[in-house]
Protein backbone atom coordinates (compact mmCIF):
# COMPACT_ATOMS: atom_id res chain seq x y z
CA UNK A 1 0.00 0.00 0.00
CA UNK A 2 1.41 3.42 -0.99
CA UNK A 3 2.09 6.07 1.64
CA UNK A 4 -0.44 8.33 -0.09
CA UNK A 5 -3.21 5.73 0.21
CA UNK A 6 -2.33 5.25 3.90
CA UNK A 7 -2.61 8.99 4.50
CA UNK A 8 -5.97 9.14 2.71
CA UNK A 9 -7.27 6.29 4.87
CA UNK A 10 -6.02 7.97 8.04
CA UNK A 11 -7.65 11.28 7.16
CA UNK A 12 -10.93 9.62 6.23
CA UNK A 13 -11.00 7.55 9.43
CA UNK A 14 -10.61 10.78 11.37
CA UNK A 15 -13.09 12.94 9.44
CA UNK A 16 -15.52 10.35 8.00
CA UNK A 17 -16.05 12.70 5.03
CA UNK A 18 -13.41 14.50 2.99
CA UNK A 19 -13.02 16.64 -0.12
CA UNK A 20 -10.88 15.88 -3.18
CA UNK A 21 -9.55 19.45 -3.19
CA UNK A 22 -8.43 19.17 0.43
CA UNK A 23 -6.67 15.85 -0.19
CA UNK A 24 -4.97 17.27 -3.26
CA UNK A 25 -3.65 20.22 -1.26
CA UNK A 26 -2.55 18.14 1.72
CA UNK A 27 -0.83 15.42 -0.31
CA UNK A 28 0.66 17.63 -3.01
CA UNK A 29 -0.78 15.77 -6.00
CA UNK A 30 -3.39 16.59 -8.62
CA UNK A 31 -7.12 16.09 -8.07
CA UNK A 32 -7.05 13.55 -10.93
CA UNK A 33 -4.55 11.45 -8.94
CA UNK A 34 -6.68 11.71 -5.81
CA UNK A 35 -9.77 10.57 -7.70
CA UNK A 36 -7.88 7.51 -8.95
CA UNK A 37 -6.90 6.71 -5.36
CA UNK A 38 -10.51 7.10 -4.26
CA UNK A 39 -11.61 4.76 -7.06
CA UNK A 40 -9.26 2.08 -5.67
CA UNK A 41 -10.50 2.57 -2.11
CA UNK A 42 -14.12 2.46 -3.23
CA UNK A 43 -13.49 -0.89 -4.93
CA UNK A 44 -12.02 -2.11 -1.63
CA UNK A 45 -15.25 -1.12 0.12
CA UNK A 46 -13.45 1.43 2.29
CA UNK A 47 -15.32 4.52 1.10
CA UNK A 48 -18.19 5.79 -1.00
CA UNK A 49 -17.37 8.49 -3.54
CA UNK A 50 -19.58 11.57 -3.49
CA UNK A 51 -19.70 14.73 -5.58
CA UNK A 52 -16.36 16.40 -4.86
CA UNK A 53 -15.15 13.93 -2.25
CA UNK A 54 -15.81 10.71 -0.37
CA UNK A 55 -17.41 9.36 2.80
CA UNK A 56 -16.24 6.53 5.00
CA UNK A 57 -18.22 3.28 4.87
CA UNK A 58 -15.69 1.11 6.65
CA UNK A 59 -14.41 2.25 10.03
CA UNK A 60 -12.61 -0.63 11.74
CA UNK A 61 -11.78 -0.03 15.39
CA UNK A 62 -8.71 -1.93 16.52
CA UNK A 63 -9.55 -4.42 19.27
CA UNK A 64 -13.07 -2.92 19.42
CA UNK A 65 -11.58 -0.12 21.51
CA UNK A 66 -14.24 2.59 21.64
CA UNK A 67 -12.08 4.87 23.75
CA UNK A 68 -9.25 4.63 21.22
CA UNK A 69 -11.62 6.18 18.68
CA UNK A 70 -12.54 8.88 21.20
CA UNK A 71 -8.88 9.77 21.64
CA UNK A 72 -8.17 9.80 17.89
CA UNK A 73 -10.65 12.52 16.92
CA UNK A 74 -9.00 14.99 14.52
CA UNK A 75 -7.97 18.48 15.60
CA UNK A 76 -8.60 19.81 12.08
CA UNK A 77 -11.16 22.62 12.25
CA UNK A 78 -11.23 22.37 16.05
CA UNK A 79 -11.23 26.14 16.58
CA UNK A 80 -14.07 26.67 14.10
CA UNK A 81 -16.09 23.82 15.57
CA UNK A 82 -15.56 25.03 19.11
CA UNK A 83 -17.06 28.40 18.11
CA UNK A 84 -20.22 26.47 17.21
CA UNK A 85 -20.09 24.65 20.55
CA UNK A 86 -20.08 28.00 22.38
CA UNK A 87 -23.31 28.93 20.64
CA UNK A 88 -24.91 25.57 21.48
CA UNK A 89 -23.99 25.99 25.15
CA UNK A 90 -25.68 29.41 25.19
CA UNK A 91 -28.85 27.96 23.67
CA UNK A 92 -29.16 25.04 26.10
CA UNK A 93 -31.01 25.74 29.35
CA UNK A 94 -30.48 23.93 32.61
CA UNK A 95 -33.00 21.15 33.22
CA UNK A 96 -33.79 20.47 29.55
CA UNK A 97 -33.91 17.18 27.68
CA UNK A 98 -31.86 17.46 24.47
CA UNK A 99 -30.65 15.33 21.58
CA UNK A 100 -27.04 15.29 20.39
CA UNK A 101 -26.51 13.62 17.03
CA UNK A 102 -23.51 12.06 15.35
CA UNK A 103 -20.59 14.30 14.33
CA UNK A 104 -17.42 16.07 15.51
CA UNK A 105 -19.23 19.24 16.65
CA UNK A 106 -21.65 17.17 18.73
CA UNK A 107 -18.77 15.27 20.32
CA UNK A 108 -17.01 18.53 21.22
CA UNK A 109 -20.31 19.76 22.67
CA UNK A 110 -20.48 16.69 24.90
CA UNK A 111 -16.94 17.35 26.12
CA UNK A 112 -17.84 20.95 26.95
CA UNK A 113 -21.02 19.93 28.79
CA UNK A 114 -18.86 17.92 31.19
CA UNK A 115 -17.05 21.10 32.26
CA UNK A 116 -20.04 23.40 32.72
CA UNK A 117 -22.13 21.78 35.48
CA UNK A 118 -25.34 21.40 33.50
CA UNK A 119 -28.36 19.53 34.80
CA UNK A 120 -29.58 17.82 31.64
CA UNK A 121 -31.02 14.71 30.07
CA UNK A 122 -29.06 13.92 26.91
CA UNK A 123 -30.53 11.51 24.39
CA UNK A 124 -27.97 10.31 21.87
CA UNK A 125 -27.58 7.39 19.49
CA UNK A 126 -23.82 8.01 19.22
CA UNK A 127 -21.81 5.72 21.50
CA UNK A 128 -18.85 8.12 21.47
CA UNK A 129 -21.02 10.86 22.96
CA UNK A 130 -22.51 8.44 25.49
CA UNK A 131 -19.02 7.32 26.52
CA UNK A 132 -17.88 10.94 26.78
CA UNK A 133 -20.75 11.85 29.12
CA UNK A 134 -20.54 8.64 31.13
CA UNK A 135 -20.44 9.32 34.87
CA UNK A 136 -20.85 13.10 34.44
CA UNK A 137 -22.55 14.62 37.45
CA UNK A 138 -25.88 16.26 36.61
CA UNK A 139 -26.23 14.68 33.17
CA UNK A 140 -28.47 11.70 32.54
CA UNK A 141 -27.57 9.86 29.34
CA UNK A 142 -30.29 8.00 27.43
CA UNK A 143 -29.53 5.55 24.61
CA UNK A 144 -32.40 4.53 22.31
CA UNK A 145 -31.29 0.96 21.65
CA UNK A 146 -31.37 -0.43 18.13
CA UNK A 147 -28.80 -1.78 15.69
CA UNK A 148 -25.16 -0.70 15.80
CA UNK A 149 -23.95 0.50 12.40
CA UNK A 150 -20.86 -1.20 10.96
CA UNK A 151 -19.41 2.06 9.62
CA UNK A 152 -19.65 4.16 12.80
CA UNK A 153 -20.58 3.71 16.48
CA UNK A 154 -24.17 4.86 15.98
CA UNK A 155 -27.44 3.15 16.92
CA UNK A 156 -30.16 3.06 14.24
CA UNK A 157 -33.00 0.85 13.03
CA UNK A 158 -36.61 0.07 13.85
CA UNK A 159 -36.05 -0.49 17.59
CA UNK A 160 -34.23 2.83 17.95
CA UNK A 161 -37.03 4.63 16.11
CA UNK A 162 -39.79 2.98 18.14
CA UNK A 163 -38.19 3.99 21.44
CA UNK A 164 -38.42 7.66 20.47
CA UNK A 165 -42.21 7.55 20.87
CA UNK A 166 -41.61 7.55 24.63
CA UNK A 167 -39.60 10.80 24.64
CA UNK A 168 -40.19 14.54 24.44
CA UNK A 169 -37.22 16.83 23.86
CA UNK A 170 -36.93 20.57 24.33
CA UNK A 171 -34.10 20.85 21.81
CA UNK A 172 -32.47 18.60 19.21
CA UNK A 173 -29.07 19.32 17.68
CA UNK A 174 -28.66 17.50 14.36
CA UNK A 175 -25.26 17.65 12.66
CA UNK A 176 -25.23 17.72 8.85
CA UNK A 177 -22.61 15.72 6.96
CA UNK A 178 -23.33 17.71 3.80
CA UNK A 179 -25.11 20.97 2.89
CA UNK A 180 -25.84 21.77 -0.74
CA UNK A 181 -28.31 24.11 -2.46
CA UNK A 182 -29.53 21.42 -4.87
CA UNK A 183 -29.28 18.26 -2.75
CA UNK A 184 -30.15 19.93 0.55
CA UNK A 185 -29.01 18.48 3.88
CA UNK A 186 -27.52 15.00 3.84
CA UNK A 187 -26.19 12.38 6.25
CA UNK A 188 -23.88 9.42 5.76
CA UNK A 189 -26.59 6.73 5.72
CA UNK A 190 -30.30 6.25 5.06
CA UNK A 191 -30.70 4.70 8.51
CA UNK A 192 -29.40 7.87 10.13
CA UNK A 193 -31.82 9.93 8.03
CA UNK A 194 -34.76 7.81 9.18
CA UNK A 195 -33.73 8.15 12.83
CA UNK A 196 -33.19 11.92 12.64
CA UNK A 197 -36.61 12.45 11.07
CA UNK A 198 -38.15 10.69 14.07
CA UNK A 199 -36.08 12.90 16.39
CA UNK A 200 -37.48 16.00 14.71
CA UNK A 201 -41.02 14.75 15.37
CA UNK A 202 -40.47 14.53 19.14
CA UNK A 203 -38.53 17.80 19.56
CA UNK A 204 -39.93 21.23 20.36
CA UNK A 205 -37.00 22.96 18.62
CA UNK A 206 -34.49 21.53 16.16
CA UNK A 207 -31.15 23.10 15.30
CA UNK A 208 -28.97 22.12 12.35
CA UNK A 209 -25.23 22.14 13.10
CA UNK A 210 -22.77 22.41 10.21
CA UNK A 211 -19.27 23.89 10.19
CA UNK A 212 -18.18 25.65 6.99
CA UNK A 213 -16.40 22.56 5.62
CA UNK A 214 -19.79 20.83 5.22
CA UNK A 215 -21.15 23.42 2.79
CA UNK A 216 -21.20 22.62 -0.94
CA UNK A 217 -20.79 18.97 0.07
CA UNK A 218 -23.11 16.01 -0.48
CA UNK A 219 -23.20 12.95 1.78
CA UNK A 220 -24.79 9.62 0.88
CA UNK A 221 -28.43 10.09 1.99
CA UNK A 222 -30.65 13.14 1.60
CA UNK A 223 -32.18 14.42 4.83
CA UNK A 224 -34.24 17.18 3.26
CA UNK A 225 -34.43 20.48 1.44
CA UNK A 226 -32.17 23.31 2.60
CA UNK A 227 -35.31 24.98 3.99
CA UNK A 228 -36.02 21.97 6.22
CA UNK A 229 -34.53 23.63 9.31
CA UNK A 230 -35.51 27.10 10.49
CA UNK A 231 -32.51 27.38 12.82
CA UNK A 232 -28.92 26.78 11.70
CA UNK A 233 -25.74 27.03 13.77
CA UNK A 234 -22.41 27.43 12.02
CA UNK A 235 -19.10 29.25 12.25
CA UNK A 236 -18.47 32.64 10.68
CA UNK A 237 -16.57 31.22 7.68
CA UNK A 238 -19.59 29.70 5.91
CA UNK A 239 -20.00 30.82 2.26
CA UNK A 240 -21.72 34.18 1.86
CA UNK A 241 -24.29 32.84 -0.59
CA UNK A 242 -25.61 30.52 2.13
CA UNK A 243 -25.74 33.39 4.64
CA UNK A 244 -27.75 35.41 2.12
CA UNK A 245 -30.06 32.48 1.40
CA UNK A 246 -30.80 31.90 5.10
CA UNK A 247 -31.52 35.61 5.60
CA UNK A 248 -33.83 35.84 2.59
CA UNK A 249 -35.75 32.71 3.65
CA UNK A 250 -36.27 33.71 7.30
CA UNK A 251 -33.92 30.99 8.53
CA UNK A 252 -32.18 32.01 11.74
CA UNK A 253 -28.42 31.65 11.42
CA UNK A 254 -26.37 31.61 14.60
CA UNK A 255 -22.67 32.16 14.18
CA UNK A 256 -19.68 33.74 15.92
CA UNK A 257 -21.03 35.81 18.83
CA UNK A 258 -24.67 35.81 17.72
CA UNK A 259 -26.64 34.36 20.63
CA UNK A 260 -29.98 35.97 19.80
Amino acid sequence: MSERIKKIKKLLLEEKQIEVAYLSEQLGVTEVTIRRDLDKLEKEGFLKKTYGGAILIESPIKDNNLFQLLDNQSDKLREERESIVEIVLNIINDGEAIYLGNGPVSLLTARSLKKNNYNLTVLTNDLLIAAELYHTSGIKVVLPGGDLMSSSPVLVGVLAQKSLKEFYLQKAFVEAHGVDFEFGYSLNSMQEVEFVNKIINVSKETFMLADHSRYNQVAFSRLGDIRKFSKVISNIQIPNNYKEFFFNNNITLYNCCDFS
